[in-house]
């Protein structure tokens, strides 16, 4: 018993089984670790895959948005008449292979693969096509390989149509007090910009981007409060006194309207620029910006922009006829306000002033149909024109909101916008045109868009683009043959359809 009692008071081999313990331990924290090591390795290996499969597919998005714009091998034709198209395969969806695209470094001598796309376009109808993109990074078939699937619509807008909420022609736009333009505008000529001015992108699902396109200088006066939300571009400078804001790109070529005598520099006084200046010439020494992304002086590379002229309008009195338009011509002004005042409940068809000058009042008056009223020469004030009031509600025809165009043909006439011209979102939309000047003298809130020569608006106008019905208005206008294939891609919803839409086997087998 005594003997039993020694052994077990002994420590001999304590030591052994404690380091052995301890070792046991450490091993078991030491896998415990790697395990979650590895783990978290995997999913940093992982995300950063998803990350560069976006940005494949986004690749592919651009690829496919500039293809579409500028029909590379004929690749909007085809998609148009194929209804489908891709890229490099043809046949019915699933019974083709993919031919991917790499993203690989700009270094030649880096071989390494970045990432892999493939793009479907289909044609929707009316120059809107659905862009399918799927990419996966470092390639389809890599160990932890991210994959991701977005969607993009996009409309392709003639850069000679209707696609600016305001436009002027060779005369230019005057500054007045408190533009509010919803869209895009472009300028034939200078564009003088008044106080607050504001350029917004447009209320979706409508196109523009907020985007300012001048065949000229464009000037910003000391005293006034401009915000610009789209890129600017410019044929010749940028003259701002004032400190304005530029929330995107800013280009400027420097050049005069004929582009062959360079300009004095740009000039800037404490601009906000959120995006890049970029320009054929150097700045005045003495601009001063209070923000600026980036800043490429004495660029080579910058194509001109294009010089676009007034769409020409043709009267074809046969052809709304054929269609089913009624047509009915008023001697003069006063003429046309009985009519309306008569009908003021059912407006509707093709109407003509023969003897142009005068004050037409559509206040409270309901559209039926789309509307056009045509404004002739006449005696002095030749063809000149003031349209005033505000619809009333409920004039929704079938099939959408009335297009109310209203057009000048005297290419020396003045069409205003007077006292309370308004539009009705989504009930009636106008498309203001005229073959001279135009102007708002009142405050004016205008849902379509308003084209003429030269801008003279001297109060509050507001413009939110909306296009108007091309039926309507079809063969009413020759736009420039010289820009008929030429196209702006819009872009609309995007969405990360990752996980839940259709997988790219449903198009084609992968490699």
């Amino acid at each position: 018993m005594r003997r039993i009692r020694h052994l077990l008071n002994r420590e001999d081999g304590v030591g052994i089984v404690t380091a052995l313990s301890v070792a046991f331990i450490v091993f078991s924290l030491g896998a415990t670790w790697y395990a979650l090591a590895v783990h978290e390795l995997d999913e940093v290996v992982a995300d950063r895959h998803r990350t560069q499969a976006l940005h494949a597919a986004e690749a592919g998005i651009r690829e496919a948005t500039a293809m579409l714009a500028f029909d590379t091998d004929g690749f909007r034709k085809d998609t148009d008449t194929l209804g489908r198209n891709d890229f490099g395969t043809t046949g019915p969806p699933g019974s083709e292979v993919c031919t991917l695209r790499e993203l690989r470094s700009t270094d030649l001598s880096f071989t390494e693969v970045h990432g892999e796309y493939w793009v479907t376009v289909e044609a929707l109808g009316d120059l809107r096509y659905q862009i399918d993109a799927w990419g996966w990074a470092p390639t389809h078939t890599a160990r932890q390989s991210g994959e991701r699937h977005i969607k993009l619509d996009v409309t392709l807008i003639p850069l000679g149509g209707f696609k600016d909420a305001l436009f002027a022609a060779s005369g230019g736009i005057v500054g007045s007090n408190r533009k509010e333009i919803y869209g895009t505008v472009y300028s034939g000529n200078d564009l003088t910009l008044g106080n607050f001015t504001r350029v917004y992108r447009n209320d979706l699902p409508y196109a523009g981007d907020g985007s300012v396109r001048v065949y000229g200088d464009l000037l910003i006066p000391n005293g006034t409060n401009v915000e610009i939300r789209g890129d600017v571009e410019t044929q010749g400078r940028v003259i701002d006194q004032n400190g304005s804001t530029f929330l995107a790109d800013v280009v400027t070529r420097n050049w005069q309207n004929l582009g062959v005598m360079p300009l004095p520099q740009n000039s800037f006084k404490k601009a906000y620029i959120d995006g890049e200046l970029k320009s054929a010439a150097a700045r005045n020494p003495a601009s001063t910006f209070t923000n600026v992304g980036l800043i490429n002086d004495n660029v080579t590379d910058l194509e001109d922009l294009p010089q676009i002229t007034l769409p020409k309008f043709t009267f074809n009195e046969p052809a709304y006829v054929a269609a089913g338009f009624t047509v009915t011509h008023h001697a003069n002004a006063a003429a046309m306000q009985i009519y309306i005042d008569a009908n003021q409940n059912d407006l509707k068809g093709i109407h003509v002033i023969d003897n142009g000058g005068g004050v037409v009042s559509f206040h409270q008056a309901t559209y039926t149909d789309h509307f056009m009223l045509v404004v002739r020469k006449g005696a002095a004030p030749a063809g000149n024109i003031q349209v005033r009031g505000t619809p009333k509600a409920g004039s929704v025809p079938a099939g959408g909101p009335a297009t109310v165009v209203i057009i000048t043909v005297d290419t020396g006439g003045l069409l205003e916008l007077g006292q309370s011209f308004q539009s009705i979102p989504e009930e009636v939309h106008h498309l203001i045109f005229s073959n001279g000047d135009f102007a708002s003298v009142n405050q004016t809130t205008v849902y379509g868009a308003v084209y003429g020569e030269r801008d003279l608006s001297n109060n509050r106008l507001e413009i939110h683009f909306r296009p108007p019905d091309d039926n309507f208005i079809e063969g009413a206008f020759e736009f420039d043959p010289a820009l008929a294939d030429r196209f702006i891609a819009e872009p609309g919803l995007w969405d990360n359809d990752s996980g839940a839409g259709s997988p790219v086997t449903a198009f084609c087998a992968l490699p």
